[in-house]
């Protein structure tokens, strides 16, 4: 688990821009950001977690929102979308990422099917 401070210097070392949420649902807040050790420095993924009850822990659960940031796609844009995954553009029409709106979650302890909905 890595600082804030330390996700914002990596994140300007890499000259990388990064948005995060600004309006998340009611009593959700960050939490925990894991970055991947490399001794002296760091490294992708970033695994970035929002909580309602500052959970550290990153295995999905049913009160956790999570962003995994990479720094290449582990799949083409195409095999996420054959999965049902829905593509998110920024206002230039640069790909941010995917997100699975239905998705199965192994680790959620009482609802294994989560369904997102921006209602």
């Amino acid at each position: 688990m890595i600082l804030y401070d330390e996700f914002k210097e990596f994140i300007a070392s890499r000259k990388l821009e990064i948005y995060l949420p600004t309006c998340l649902p009611d009593k959700y807040s960050l939490s925990a950001i894991w970055a991947r050790d490399k001794g002296d420095n760091l490294g992708f993924p970033l695994i970035i977690l929002y909580s309602k009850n500052n959970v550290t822990d990153y295995k999905a659960r049913e009160d956790t929102l999570i962003i995994e940031i990479t720094s290449s796609s582990p799949a083409p844009l195409e095999q996420y979308i054959e999965n049902g995954a829905k593509p998110i553009y920024n206002k230039n029409d640069s790909l941010l990422g995917v997100l699975f709106e239905k998705a199965y979650c192994p680790t959620c302890i009482s609802q294994k099917n989560l369904t997102f909905s921006n209602s």
